[in-house]
């Protein structure tokens, strides 16, 4: 047909018809002259010099690069690329876009969002504060950029969303309040006309790497770009489907697309007669290029021209091409009788075959129902999210698939394939949904309750701290105050007999004769410091019988018990000691219930908790953390030989595991 009309035009317009002629017998015997107008940047970074490295991105890019070539693009390949290699690599990218049809970005490695911007990290990326995010990170907006100032198709996959300690490292220096900008994965991008982005997985959570040499994501699209006559929709929709399965679930890619036509890496292929070209030649077969294709071609050759009828073939034969909007703006610049465009078929004309269904299925997003299978056909209702709706029928124009459905008033409309989902699979996702909310939520007031805890514990202790020293202050200054005060005062106030109590606490807080701390709890049976005197009291028993006459017990932990009643406070001392000298801990202000758990030979194995500030975060505010302490038996004495601190603040996981050796 398309020779047919090539004849036809020759007649009255010899000059385009001998270019559309001449391109379309120049694809028979050459590779497709769509190669050059195909541009890719395919990048994978694996060799992070001062993170964790990254097995597959560089797999991943190769092998995609190799891909994209056998698809007809023109690849600029990098990996492992510096900061430098990387910005070259983009310029390269940005002046080979020029005159593209097709423009396509390829990222596999480490990548963050902060402030709900994305960026990418190059392999000698170091992130100390914000401010190095300019310096040694490249804002994927600047990639986008470049491919937003042609008039192209762009095309990004961003493999990029991996588990980041890069981002961990950058929330550490920025402080628990402004650390919140930082988020999982990457941000959601409202694209540009005419721009599709596809992530490995949704915004906001991570990505797996993978076991195998290619991530599952790269895996699914390497499965799928080569199928002739596929669109990228239905590309996207296997790529996702192929993912969720490799991951059970645990990974859902996620696309954003605001393109105006279909778009087919390998379109599909047909055999057409070849006509004679010149007197005598012979008609033969050869294979064609796909509707994508001979669309390009034939636009290609008229996108310059100054006759209307040139734009009115192309809507003739391209009614929902990719170039329809613009050739309908030309014909608006011809002002002319000869503008007049017959009307094309309409899809249901071009695809009357409907597979009838009946089921039901549910809206994954926010989804226009057309009276056409097109997109340029008239909205006449919209489906919002989570909505059910009837559907009677399946059909497919050019490639991409359509649910009829069963409107309110009884008539019918269509609904773009992947905006619907079957109900099960919708329900299931819903259910997933709703049960990690939950465990959210009960996650955070779990840890709300034991900060609230651990909170109430520090104001109990910094308050009795502060009046033990108001009192030891008062009784520096006059240390008859307090006796002539009780002598001359017959009814003393709560804050006098609390003064009165934290000073007679103070004289004997050091002593090791338990005669004082009996004539402590006479004074003040119910006091605030009885615990710790009843305490005091059974360590220097314990201690005396330990020294008269030591007695065997069945508990292996009773000797290590024995030894910290008498010498807690040394012990105590020393590691904090310890802690500030080989940690970030800046201050200790306590340790907490100090127990032993076990024992193995002369090995024992302490837990607590202790009250700490780190360098960081330092300030009015400290932190509980768990503690566990090895100590080794030596004689009658105990060494720390390592002990584990969690550290950093919740939202971290970091751990400092540092060996010692001290003598107590």
């Amino acid at each position: 047909m398309l020779f047919r009309r090539a004849r036809r035009c020759a007649q009255g317009r010899p000059g385009r018809a001998a270019i559309v002629l001449a391109a379309f017998l120049g694809l028979l015997g050459t590779k497709s002259s769509l190669a050059a107008e195909r541009v890719a940047l395919v990048i994978g970074n694996s060799a992070y010099q001062h993170t964790v490295a990254l097995p597959n991105p560089r797999n991943d890019a190769a092998d995609l690069a190799a891909m994209l070539r056998r698809v007809n693009f023109d690849v600029i390949e990098g990996i492992d690329l510096d900061h430098v290699a990387m910005k070259n690599k983009i310029r390269e990218f940005s002046r080979a876009l020029v005159g593209a049809d097709v423009g396509l970005l390829f990222y596999a490695g480490h990548g963050l969002q902060v402030g709900g911007k994305n960026y990418l990290a190059p392999i000698d990326t170091r992130l100390s504060d914000e401010s190095d995010l300019d310096f040694e990170t490249v804002e994927l907006d600047l990639v986008l950029r470049q491919m937003e100032r042609s008039e192209s198709t762009s095309l990004v996959f961003l493999d990029a969303c991996r588990d980041n300690p890069l981002a961990r490292a950058l929330a550490r220096s920025m402080g628990a309040t402004r650390s919140g900008s930082i988020g999982r994965g990457l941000a959601p991008i409202e694209s540009g006309l005419g721009t599709l982005i596809a992530y490995a997985t949704q915004p906001g959570n991570v990505a797996q790497d993978g076991t195998g040499r290619n991530s599952p994501f790269t895996t699914a699209l390497l499965t799928h770009i080569d199928k002739p006559g596929l669109p990228i929709g239905q590309l996207l929709i296997n790529v996702r489907n192929d993912v969720v399965a490799a991951t059970n679930r645990q990974q859902i890619p996620w696309d954003h697309s605001s393109l105006t036509g279909e778009f087919y890496f390998r379109p599909a292929a047909e055999t057409v007669a070849v006509a004679p070209v010149s007197p005598g030649s012979q008609q033969g077969t050869a294979t064609w290029p796909g509707t994508a294709d001979r669309e390009a071609l034939f636009w290609d050759s008229i996108k310059n021209s100054t006759s209307a009828d040139d734009f009115a073939d192309y809507l003739q034969q391209f009614p929902d091409g990719t170039f329809a909007g613009l050739a309908e703006r030309r014909l608006k610049k011809f002002d002319t009788p000869e503008t007049a465009v017959a009307v094309a078929p309409t899809p249901a004309a071009r695809s009357s075959n409907i597979s009838p269904l009946d089921e039901f299925r549910v809206a994954v997003k926010t989804a226009n129902i057309r009276a056409e299978p097109t997109t340029a056909s008239s909205r006449v209702g919209q489906l919002k999210p989570g909505v059910r709706i009837a559907v009677t029928g399946l059909t497919s124009i050019d490639g991409a698939p359509w649910y009829r459905v069963e409107l309110d008033n009884g008539g019918n409309g269509f609904v773009f394939g992947s905006l619907l989902q079957d109900e099960a699979v919708w329900a299931e996702a819903e259910r997933q949904r709703a049960e990690a909310k939950r465990l959210q939520a009960a996650k955070a007031a779990e840890e709300a309750s034991l900060a609230e805890q651990e909170a109430a514990e520090r104001r109990r202790k910094e308050s009795e701290k502060a009046a033990r020293e108001t009192a030891a202050r008062e009784a520096a200054e006059d240390p008859a105050a307090t006796e002539d005060a009780a002598a001359t005062t017959s009814v003393q106030t709560p804050e006098q007999e609390r003064i009165q109590e934290v000073a007679f606490w103070n004289s004997i807080t050091s002593s090791k004769d338990k005669a004082q701390f009996h004539a402590y709890l006479e004074k003040y049976p119910n006091g605030a410091f009885a615990a710790d005197a009843r305490l005091r009291i059974s360590s220097i028993e314990a201690a005396e019988l330990a020294m008269v006459a030591p007695q065997k017990s069945d508990d292996p932990l009773e000797p290590i018990r024995r030894y910290l009643a008498s010498h807690q406070q040394e012990f105590e001392k020393s590691l904090e000691d310890r802690i500030i000298r080989d940690t970030d801990v800046s201050h200790v202000k306590g340790f907490y219930s100090i127990k032993p758990v076990s024992v193995t030979g002369d090995r024992f194995k302490l837990q607590m908790r202790a009250d700490v500030c780190w360098n960081t975060y330092c300030g009015s505010q400290t932190q509980m953390r768990r503690l566990v302490v090895h100590l080794k038996q030596n004689g009658d004495r105990y060494e720390i030989i390592r002990f584990d601190l969690a550290g950093g603040p919740k939202d971290m996981s970091m751990q400092h595991i540092i060996p010692h050796h001290i003598a107590l």
